[in-house]
């Protein structure tokens, strides 16, 4: 009974969000937004939300001015993640994702003469395909491409090409030392 309330809610919160949108025609049916849920829509910035979009608790969707955010149908965005976007993202049909997975289209600029930029950016597109399913704690990087029926393990950072079908598992080796042994 709970679990229908809470999408009963989370259904009347993407109702109410798209009534309040004037481009409300690139905002997809039943769209479901959790509890806690931000999403920031910027103008000039060309969007496309569409049908049965779930967005989980605490979640933040950015697309900022001139940037191009295209969620597919059945998309599932877990708790907590961030999308944020200011070229280009596209995520495809029936592709979900856990909790914590943060997808950037962009970094600071950056050089040692004169360090970080905080108000400009390098950016390159993302594009993650159809019916993909990104792990928990997944950081997707700018410049990323990955093919349709994707697993991305948990934990991973991806950047690059996928090609479709793949299984991604960023293996990492445990090493353990009794502290007695440090100083031998």
């Amino acid at each position: 009974m709970r679990k229908i309330i809470s999408n009963g809610i989370a259904f009347l919160r993407g109702s109410i969000f798209k009534l309040l949108k004037c481009r409300k025609k690139n905002i997809g049916k039943k769209v479901r937004l959790f509890k806690g849920t931000e999403i920031r829509l910027y103008k000039k910035s060309y969007y496309r939300l569409g049908n049965n979009l779930k967005v989980d608790e605490g979640a933040l969707i950015v697309a900022c001015p001139s940037a191009n955010l295209d969620l597919g149908d059945n998309v599932g965005i877990g708790p907590q993640n961030r999308i944020i976007c200011r070229k280009r993202i596209k995520i495809g049909k029936d592709t979900i994702m856990g909790p914590n997975v943060y997808i950037y289209d962009h970094d600071h600029k950056y050089n040692s003469n004169e360090g970080v930029d905080r108000f400009n950016y390098n950016v390159s597109d993302i594009v993650i395909g159809e019916k993909c399913w990104i792990g928990a704690n997944v950081i997707i990087l700018k410049g990323s491409h990955i093919g349709d029926r994707c697993l991305i393990a948990a934990g991973s950072v991806i950047k690059g090409n996928i090609p479709s079908g793949t299984v991604v598992i960023q293996k990492r080796e445990n090493f353990f030392r009794q502290i007695g042994d440090l100083n031998d």
